[in-house]
Parts: structure tokens; C-alpha cells; sequence
């Protein structure tokens, strides 16, 4: 822009010289009056400005588009590393929940098995103490019967002396 403002003020300040320093005929646009004459001059300066935006965004018109048509060349690219990315992501979260999941699992089976091997140790130290006084219970029983049984083999014995002496006196 500043390129064509410069080559225009060089062609007006060149026609305000031939013209006679913009007096009389102005800058060749036929008008007498320097505030008409000035005015013109902007609105053309205007103009060409504006001719030299639209030859500038055309010619970015072009990179943009070769830009364009480079991102969509990579635009799969992109889109495979965007879902390899995001794929990882939620491949290592349902890993790491699994896992949780697992533990969580494990310690509800743990604590289970604790509370059943516990009720089944307190079964059986029952069941021994049960045991042990039954057992206690058949030593007495036992002691009980030899100490008969020695009485009945001493009144035995004690009978088996007497009995000679008592069938003696009893045939007399």
C-alpha cells in the first residue's frame, strides 16, 4: 500500500507542476479549487489503496489456499494421531479402572475367606473343647470302672478264699 501511495503522490505533486502548482487548472481533473482538487486526490489515493488490498488478499488468497490444501494432505494424519492419542488415553484409564476393579475383588474375596475361616476355627475350637471334656468325661467314666472292677475281683478273690471254708462248714 505505502509503495502505490508513494507512486501516486509522485504523480500528483508532477501534475500540480505541469498545471502551474495548482492554481488555475488544478491537477489536471479541471477543477479550480484546491480543496476540490486535494479531495480528489484522496478519494484516488483511496481507490488505489483499496485496488492494492484486493491484489494483496488475492495474491493471500493463494498461499492460504496452497495452506489449505497442505492441511488437508496432513488432516489424516493428524486425525490418526489425534485418535492414537486420545486411544492410549482411554486404553491406560480402562487398564488402571480393571486393575482398581480387580483389587477391589480380590479384598472383598479375602476379606470373605477371613470371615469364613473364622467362623469355621471358632467351629472347630468348639468342637475340640467339646471333644476334651468328652475325653475327660471317659477318663472318669474309666477310672470309675477299673476301680469297680478291682473291688469286684477283690470280692472275688475274698469269696474264692472264703467259699472252701463255707462249704465246710455248711456240710457239717
Amino acid at each position: 500500500m505505502n509503495t502505490s501511495l508513494a507512486l501516486y503522490d509522485k504523480e500528483y505533486r508532477r501534475r500540480a507542476l505541469v498545471s502551474g502548482g495548482g492554481s488555475g487548472q488544478g491537477s489536471g481533473s479541471g477543477s479550480t479549487d484546491p480543496a476540490v482538487d486535494l479531495k480528489l486526490a484522496e478519494l484516488e489515493m483511496r481507490v488505489l489503496a483499496m485496488d492494492e488490498n484486493r491484489a494483496g488478499s488475492h495474491s493471500a488468497l493463494v498461499p492460504a489456499s496452497r495452506s489449505l490444501g497442505d492441511f488437508e494432505a496432513r488432516l489424516p494424519q493428524l486425525i490418526e494421531r489425534e485418535v492414537n492419542a486420545r486411544f492410549q488415553q482411554m486404553t491406560a484409564t480402562l487398564q488402571r479402572e480393571v486393575e482398581e476393579t480387580n483389587i477391589r475383588a480380590i479384598e472383598v474375596f479375602v476379606k470373605n475367606v477371613q470371615a469364613k475361616l473364622v467362623s469355621r476355627i471358632s467351629l472347630l475350637e468348639a468342637n475340640m473343647n467339646k471333644q476334651a471334656e468328652a475325653m475327660s468325661e471317659l477318663r472318669e467314666s474309666s477310672q470309675r470302672t477299673e476301680e469297680n472292677l478291682v473291688r469286684l475281683i477283690s470280692g472275688v478273690e475274698k469269696l474264692a478264699r472264703e467259699l472252701p471254708a463255707r462249704i465246710e462248714a455248711a456240710r457239717t
